[in-house]
């Protein structure tokens, strides 16, 4: 239970102090409708993200700070540096002896179809938009 708090406390954090989305409180009706997917695959833990279309493109928009409406590659880039910096955080605060570099991100185009180790979902709302969390432990 600690681990996928600390997950969920790098997710938040990376969230509203590179990207300035605010955590909030679940609305009433909830709509998981996902357009993304961005995960990461380490020895010592799985990680993937699940968001809409509207979710990634604001969290584009505000990372790269453009007026223009990003491009599905900027956007695709932007999730894999969000759950770049997501895992960092994560593993410096669980796995303090991690000491080798975590794999590189993937992030896709969500087919519907989840990895097989996917469990344990959170949600986490931005605007009323969830941000599906699934997490895996190896170790």
């Amino acid at each position: 239970m600690e681990m996928k708090k600390s997950l969920r406390d790098s997710i938040s954090n990376v969230l509203e102090e590179m990207f300035f989305l605010i955590e909030e409180t679940p609305p009433d009706v909830i709509v998981e409708k996902f357009d993304y997917i961005t995960r990461i695959e380490d020895d010592l833990f799985d990680a993937t993200l699940l968001m809409n279309a509207s979710l990634a493109t604001e969290i584009t928009e505000n990372f790269l700070g453009i007026p223009e409406t990003p491009t599905e590659e900027d956007i695709l880039d932007c999730l894999q540096e969000v759950v770049n910096m997501m895992a960092g955080n994560f593993v410096g605060a669980v796995y303090p002896e991690h000491d080798r570099l975590l794999p590189f991100p993937r992030a896709a185009r969500f087919d519907g179809i989840l990895p097989d180790d996917a469990h344990e979902k959170d949600l986490i709302f931005y605007r009323e938009r969830p941000l599906a969390v699934f997490f895996k432990a190896h170790k």
